[in-house]
């Protein structure tokens, strides 16, 4: 939420404020004044790269590699991407080619692994610039329709205008009028559509161009004077003096010299400004032309004095943005090489927290399994001791038992004797009763057996009432003889 106000604190800054230098010196406070070294700082760093590009391209260059370190360092890719885009740009502002073009796809090469489309087209449309600029305009066609077919596949809610500036001006360079004028004219109408005045500007010099190159020099000034305009507005000294170096070649092609040479002297002032030193160079050639076509050979000679030590100027200045693009290379190179010293020292110090976690982790692991010992070694100490305890009652039990035991065989030999008494005992009054049951008792039974025979036959009823009281007699004999073996048992009598 943070990094979402701050670029909205921006984009109205960068909307609100009428003048370019109000714009970037706002920029310049709120990347001064902003509290973290994050994505937000590396966005303002290269939004002011961005708008100094052409009017200070050492400034630009200055933020951009600011930009690009912190993102690095913060590990914000597409930041990375654009900081070195941004440098890339500078350096192609000041005709550094060679190194601008490794900038421009080192940035390729990160906004190809984030897969952001929107950087991967404009990197392809920069390296298009860049060959037109090398007059290599084959490989700038080809980089062009390259970011014109990613843009008209992946942009959502944009036009992509500068693709069809860029095209209208590789066209304009093969001499194809046609097709440049077309281009440079859908790029004006969508730039209108979308109100972005610096690319109606670029638009509108493009087609001033090309009608001056079709001599309809009426219809080409009105186009010029439209977007110098615009570039007067954004205090884009770059704009202005490409228009006046237009403008100057159509008073020559009128023959209005004085005003050329009025127009000329407005390309060098601006050129000086944003030390476009090739506008100015162009810029004393035409003068010299001028001078010469008018016959004033005293200002030629000053002319061709001038345009010499400036091209000295330039071969020298050349030779030093060499050494300072060597420079800027071996910086760039040595904070790579930091950089990716700082990556592995980080992946190192990961590896040595990760590994100080898994060892950290194995002895938590290790105490918990001791714990959970201790805790089971705990419990069975203590159901040891309950056991030994049960152990220690059963013994005194067995013990007992066996004191009871050692008693009772002590007595045994006493309680046998008693017991064997008693059986003997038992076993008189057994003899005794069958003595009872064999002589005593079975007399008076075998009469009763023999008398009730008796009855059973035929006999006269005198003779059965005599045998009925003989079975009477019997049978009473029986009962006292039963009754007197009771009483001699229950006393404890010997039955003789």
């Amino acid at each position: 939420m943070r990094q979402i106000l701050s670029l909205l604190i921006i984009g109205l800054l960068a909307h609100e404020l009428p003048a370019q230098q109000q714009k970037i010196d706002s920029l310049e406070k709120a990347a001064a004044s902003h509290p973290f070294q994050d994505s937000v700082k590396v966005d303002i760093y290269n939004l002011i790269a961005f708008e100094v590009i052409n009017t200070n391209p050492d400034k630009g260059r200055k933020y951009a590699t600011q930009g690009y370190e912190l993102a690095k360092q913060i590990g914000y890719q597409n930041g990375y991407a654009r900081g070195l885009n941004l440098v890339g740009s500078s350096l192609l502002t000041i005709g550094e080619y060679d190194t601008a073009l490794e900038f421009y796809l080192a940035s390729l090469k990160e906004y190809e692994q984030t897969q952001y489309q929107m950087g991967i087209f404009i990197t392809y449309n920069n390296i298009g610039e860049l060959y037109e600029k090398k007059f290599q305009y084959k490989e700038a066609l080809q980089y062009h329709k390259k970011s014109l077919a990613l843009k008209n596949k992946h942009l959502r809610g944009r036009k992509p205008i500068m693709s069809y500036v860029n095209l209208g001006q590789i066209y304009y360079r093969l001499n194809y009028l046609d097709s440049a004028i077309n281009h440079f004219q859908i790029a004006e109408q969508m730039a209108k559509e979308e109100n972005r005045p610096r690319t109606i500007a670029y638009a509108q010099t493009g087609i001033g161009k090309v009608l001056a190159k079709q001599k309809n020099y009426i219809s080409a000034l009105k186009y010029l004077n439209q977007a110098n305009q615009i570039y007067k507005q954004r205090e884009d000294y770059l704009g202005m003096s490409g228009i006046a170096l237009e403008k100057a070649k159509i008073s020559i092609a009128n023959n209005q010299f004085d005003q050329s040479k009025l127009l000329v002297e407005e390309t060098i002032k601006f050129a000086d400004i944003v030390n476009a030193k090739e506008l100015k160079l162009e810029a004393l050639a035409l003068q010299y032309k001028t001078d010469s076509t008018l016959n004033d050979f005293e200002a030629a000679f000053l002319s061709m004095r001038k345009l010499h030590k400036l091209a000295s100027e330039i071969f020298d200045i050349a030779k030093e943005k060499q050494l300072q693009t060597i420079q800027a290379k071996f910086e760039f190179e040595e904070s790579q090489r930091l950089q990716d010293e700082l990556l592995k020292e980080k992946e190192t110090s990961q590896k040595i927290v990760r590994y100080q976690r898994t060892i950290i982790a194995g002895i938590a692991v290790i105490l918990l399994l001791i714990s959970i010992i201790a805790i089971l070694f705990y419990y069975q100490v203590k159901k040891q001791a309950r056991l030994n305890r049960l152990l220690k009652d059963k013994n005194r039990e067995i013990k007992e038992k066996a004191l009871e035991l050692e008693i009772f065989n002590n007595n045994l030999e006493q309680i046998v004797e008693e017991r064997t008494s008693v059986i003997q005992k038992k076993d008189v009054k057994l003899k005794e009763y069958s003595f009872l049951n064999a002589h005593i008792v079975r007399g008076p039974l075998a009469n009763i057996l023999g008398l009730t025979k008796l009855l059973k036959g035929d006999m006269e009823e005198n003779e059965k009432r005599e045998m009925i009281d003989h079975l009477y007699y019997s049978a009473d004999k029986l009962d006292d003889v039963l009754t007197d073996i009771k009483k001699k048992l229950e006393k404890g009598e010997m039955i003789n």
